[in-house]
């Protein structure tokens, strides 16, 4: 039970980061840029998370059935999603960070709210849904 609502809630993640894909812009500060609208039919969200295939592989799993659960759309979009490993060492949430951002259909990246991730996102005006981290950020 508590499995079915998680993927629910996962999938609802999703959805809110599709809704708000015209809230972003593609330029910022330092020279971060990346995607924030929809271009064609795509889009993607990433995961960022500390060993995806590992300790943390029951939550990207419960995103991808989400996704799978949803027919990898969002209404009339076909959604993609991947994950990356954002480490534990603040060069290595960066690098993962500025490798979503680049992604030219990035959407929003599901990810701890940390000092190195809300900035990144908040500088490319990209969606960042936090399931946990810094709620003073």
């Amino acid at each position: 039970m508590a499995a079915t609502t998680r993927h629910r809630s996962l999938l609802g993640l999703i959805a809110a980061a599709l809704l708000l894909a015209g809230c972003g812009g593609t330029t910022s500060e330092g020279g971060i840029s990346g995607g924030g609208k929809v271009i064609g039919r795509t889009v993607t969200v990433y995961s960022l998370t500390s060993d995806p295939a590992g300790a943390n592989r029951d939550f990207v799993d419960a995103e991808k059935l989400a996704l799978s659960d949803a027919g990898g759309r969002a209404g009339g979009l076909a959604v993609n999603f991947s994950s990356l490993d954002l480490g534990t060492e603040e060069t290595l949430q960066a690098e993962a960070a500025r490798r979503a951002i680049s992604d030219p259909q990035v959407i929003a990246a599901i990810v701890d709210a940390n000092t190195v991730t809300v900035p990144l996102f908040n500088a490319a005006g990209l969606l960042q849904v936090a399931p946990g981290g810094n709620s003073s950020l």
